[in-house]
């Protein structure tokens, strides 16, 4: 039986215990309308919403 690494080391901050994946899908529904990548001098600004989601 596999069984997964798990070390705190030296902070006061418990590790978050999810997969990254996980872990941005969940700030990106939370933060969805906020900017995520702004590039002015292409006039590009892209936010943590996927396509097609409203």
């Amino acid at each position: 039986m596999q069984q997964s690494s798990y070390v705190h080391g030296a902070s006061d901050k418990p590790l978050i215990g999810s997969t990254i994946g996980s872990y941005f899908d969940a700030a990106c529904a939370r933060f969805g309308a906020r900017d995520a990548l702004v590039v002015v001098h292409q006039n590009v600004r892209l936010s943590f919403r996927t396509q097609g989601q409203s």
